[in-house]
């Protein structure tokens, strides 16, 4: 019997946060999980447009915090979304905001979904 290897690709993730404790939560968060990812986190949005400019190849995600200072989730999602090299990449908007009109912006902008943000690591 001959056996096939599944080829499970690795995932290029980046977080752009500037709350210290839910860059925390992230990595231990994608350090539970059992799939080849290579992360990179940055703390605010300027922050990942600089970073971005460095790599050869759009991540698979991108993890946007709304409030940043700098450059906020908003303008980021927008700049990044008028370049055709991230149509692929996968942008998840996190918030500790549930306001309907920044949930409806986000989408509007290309965000691909909108998560609140949990209170604690268990959640």
């Amino acid at each position: 019997m001959k056996t096939h290897l599944i080829d499970i690709p690795k995932f290029n993730v980046v977080m752009a946060d500037d709350d210290s404790d839910d860059r925390y939560m992230f990595m231990n968060a994608f350090k539970e999980l059992t799939l080849d990812i290579h992360t990179h986190i940055v703390e605010n949005g300027l922050e990942l447009i600089e970073y971005l400019k460095t790599v050869n190849q759009a991540p698979d995600i991108i993890f946007l915090d709304l409030n940043m200072p700098l450059m906020n989730g908003f303008e980021c999602l927008k700049t990044l979304k008028q370049d055709s090299q991230y149509e692929t990449c996968c942008f998840v908007v996190g918030s500790t905001s549930a306001r309907q009109q920044d949930i409806d912006e986000t989408f509007l902008l290309g965000a691909n979904i909108y998560l609140t943000k949990p209170e604690s690591f268990n959640e």
